[in-house]
């Protein structure tokens, strides 16, 4: 999921999805440990044409510094 590699087979080994999910919207969470700078984030999506397709939306969130807070990435 987020070891820099990205593939495009039907059943990579480093995929998140939500297949499955009876809910309207679902997320993943990375925790990183601890404050860390990020300065790029890509999201590459797949679809199999069938049950696995891009999401409709999406968005980025955060952790404030006191963590106390979620911020939407703008």
């Amino acid at each position: 999921l987020i070891d820099g590699n990205y593939w495009y087979d039907l059943h990579p080994p480093n995929r998140w999805t939500s297949l499955g999910s009876a809910s309207a919207e679902d997320k993943v969470t990375i925790d990183l440990g601890m404050a860390r700078p990020i300065h790029t984030i890509r999201l590459y999506v797949l679809d199999d044409g069938k049950d696995i397709v891009p999401p409709k939306g999406y968005s980025i969130r955060y952790r404030d510094d006191d963590e106390s807070a979620w911020k939407e990435l703008k």
